[in-house]
């Protein structure tokens, strides 16, 4: 799921069964793409993003936080 935010867009993705250090994640362009050794999605984005600011991997739930073109994460 995307979510649209003031200053900032996060992406949220159920991951079960996955190891932190197997998830690998890429922006490009407009499309984020979330793999790991045996999954790959690709996430259109439809947002201005700049770049990756952060992210949390939670009880199989990974976050991924994006600052949007001429935000800031606050």
């Amino acid at each position: 799921d995307v979510f649209n935010e003031k200053n900032m867009a996060r992406v949220i993705a159920e991951l079960p069964s996955v190891k932190e250090e197997d998830i690998r994640i890429k922006l490009e362009d407009s499309m984020l793409t979330i793999s790991t050794n045996d999954y790959k999605k690709n996430i259109p984005l439809y947002l201005p993003i700049k770049k990756i600011v952060g992210k949390t991997y939670r009880n199989s739930i990974l976050e991924v936080r994006l600052e949007k073109n001429g935000e800031k994460e606050k």
